[in-house]
């Protein structure tokens, strides 16, 4: 099933063949598994800059550093999940993001993989999020 943005779908029917029709607002319920592309960029960076469009779930290799967490393009409602895999110390900045306690994590620098969950609350510029951090993961 494919819906666009201006409330329509397409599917196949029983007869082999696709029907298209309107809907008044797109509405997907999925019984069974589902799951967004895993997006990964070829190389370390020295940044968080995220772009949510590429996938809610995205893995970035960190090189050393103290970078600022920048996004752009998201949803309210959405859930969006990033693993960091670091190649050395990194002190991360956490633009827009509620901790639990108001305290940051501190994450686990060389040969580590940390994972961060974020519920995005106000999608308003890079956007406002809870934040969830699973840390300590051997690369």
């Amino acid at each position: 099933v494919e819906i666009g943005s201006a409330g329509q779908y397409q599917a196949a029917d029983g007869g082999g063949g696709a029907g298209t029709a309107l809907i008044p607002e797109p509405v997907l319920k999925v019984n069974g598994q589902a799951y967004t592309v895993f997006h990964q960029p070829a190389s370390a960076i020295t940044n968080l800059t995220i772009d949510w469009n590429n996938s809610n779930i995205q893995e970035v290799t960190l090189a050393a550093g103290a970078p600022t967490f920048t996004a752009s393009n998201p949803k309210v409602g959405a859930t969006y999940i990033l693993t960091l895999a670091q190649t050395g110390t990194v002190t991360a900045t956490w633009t827009g993001v509620k901790w639990p306690a108001a305290t940051a994590p501190t994450l686990s620098g060389a040969g580590k993989t940390d994972v961060i969950t974020l519920i995005c609350y106000d999608a308003t510029g890079a956007g406002l999020y809870y934040g969830a951090s699973t840390l300590n993961f051997t690369t």
